[in-house]
């Protein structure tokens, strides 16, 4: 990640050391300790020039020319010492998906959308949608960009995840025509589990083509003809519309489950839906 830094043009932040002796020079590199030598999670704002192992940005009148003050931290997490302090000098905190994805599009993106925090599961994610109906494409994408991460319309190149319910259509077939990209083309569903979880589960189950989470759970190999058949979805906003559809459960795969429909849904699905 410091290679990648230096090679967009960045430099390493000024470290701080102990001690008078070590600021100005005058001990061996041997002898010279960094500030925080361990681990520590959280720190009082007191204790942040005890322990702060680089140098936080300053307009005061002890600023020195040729400290380099840090402007953004790569971490994988918030768990760090300098964290609160670093959150109130403004100073960007986050994931080394940004700076490569950065690198690989020849841009900076928008440091909001790599945060490092926890509870931003869908930091990093660029997000494009087909094949779903208006109302739960909205409501997708809403969680979305409310979590950390971003949609694109049309299929572009930063687009890391491809959200569908069949492995058809132009935005499939690009994913598919540029592997060199990354993009994941997966089921819906894999959002609505990490919602539910608020942390990211396994891609796998979800993926495109011929994910296995409906191969396992939707349909079953034997030999009736249940498996040729499929049931209409029909859309959110459409009392006659079908917006796309699953193959026909062939097992009981249900079995045993008590299921409740939330009265809000009555008001905002069709009454076919």
């Amino acid at each position: 990640i410091a290679q990648l830094l230096e090679h967009g043009g960045g430099r390493p932040a000024t470290i701080r050391y102990h001690g008078k002796a070590a600021r100005e020079g005058k001990m061996s590199e041997e002898d010279v300790v960094q500030k925080l030598n361990g681990v520590l999670v959280r720190a009082f704002p007191q204790m942040v020039s005890h322990i702060s192992r680089f140098y936080l940005p300053s307009t005061g009148p002890h600023s020195n020319g040729d400290v380099l003050r840090v402007t953004h931290v790569i971490s994988p997490d918030t768990h760090f010492g300098e964290y609160q302090a670093c959150v109130k000098a403004g100073v960007h905190v986050v994931t080394s998906k940004w700076v490569e994805r950065s690198l690989m599009n020849g841009l900076q993106y928008v440091e909001r959308y790599f945060s490092a925090r926890t509870q931003d599961i869908f930091s990093g994610m660029v997000v494009a949608v087909t094949h779903m109906p208006t109302a739960d494409k909205e409501t997708l994408l809403a969680s979305v960009m409310a979590l950390g991460g971003q949609w694109r319309e049309k299929m572009r190149a930063d687009v890391t995840h491809l959200i569908l319910m069949k492995d058809l259509g132009p935005k499939y077939e690009f994913a598919k025509q540029y592997p060199e990209l990354g993009i994941r083309p997966l089921l819906p569903h894999w959002f609505k589990e990490t919602l539910n979880l608020l942390h990211p589960v396994p891609l796998e189950p979800y993926l495109f083509p011929n994910p296995p989470m409906l191969e396992g759970k939707l349909t079953h190999n034997d030999d009736s003809n249940a498996n040729n058949a499929t049931l209409a979805v029909p859309s959110a906003d459409s009392h006659n519309g079908s917006a796309y559809e699953l193959p026909k459960p062939s097992v009981a795969f249900m079995r045993g489950y008590m299921v409740a429909i939330d009265t809000q849904l009555l008001y905002s699905l069709s009454e076919g839906a």
